[in-house]
């Protein structure tokens, strides 16, 4: 199989994304999601599902060059900033909101990437947003192919360092588990955070 092949395949399965709330994925933004993943070709993308039945996409930024974040240095990354301000908007006019965002960041001296998918259900968010985003998002996560998922309510959860943080977290258990795989005999005891005496 190709990669032309990958990708149709990838495409036909997304398409099929249905989930229990009734609330299917438009093809447009399956194919935005790709062009981001693969190509690079945006920053981020707000989602909205129209008519309680399809998520579609509402706003979407392009790369803005050779960005990423930096913990020790921490400066605004101008495209999260405009994403944030787009589910700000939706919340204060009583809408949750989808987004993903292409975030690439320093971790340990190496540059890294991940696609995020937020679910973002503000506290002006109506009860009806709140009961069918709330349903659909495990499902919609899964059929874009995001890596990490983060449920956000306010806007400290949409801090860059925050969500820094649990990607720290993240890469730190996988860590501990690829040692643990690696080396039996020698395994990182988790919970104490220290390595047996030998």
């Amino acid at each position: 199989m190709n990669v032309l092949q990958d990708i149709q395949q990838a495409l036909y399965q997304h398409t099929s994304f249905h989930c229990s709330s009734g609330v299917t994925l438009d093809n447009k933004a399956v194919r935005l999601f790709q062009e981001m993943k693969m190509k690079k070709l945006h920053s981020y993308f707000v989602y909205h599902i129209e008519d309680n039945k399809v998520v579609k996409v509402l706003s979407r930024g392009f790369p803005d060059g050779d960005s990423y974040y930096n913990p020790e240095e921490p400066t605004k990354m101008l495209r999260y900033e405009e994403m944030v301000k787009g589910l700000r908007d939706a919340n204060s006019g009583g809408h949750a909101r989808y987004a993903a965002f292409d975030f690439n960041f320093l971790l340990d001296g190496s540059q890294r990437r991940k696609l995020l998918f937020i679910s973002w259900v503000g506290d002006k968010a109506c009860v009806k947003d709140k009961m069918i985003y709330a349903a659909s998002k495990a499902g919609l996560k899964d059929a874009l192919g995001a890596d990490i998922a983060i449920q956000a309510s306010d806007e400290d959860d949409l801090s860059l360092s925050k969500i820094y943080e649990k990607l720290e977290k993240m890469f730190e258990s996988l860590t501990k588990s690829y040692v643990n795989t690696h080396d039996p005999e020698h395994p990182v005891q988790e919970r104490s955070g220290t390595l047996p005496t030998v």
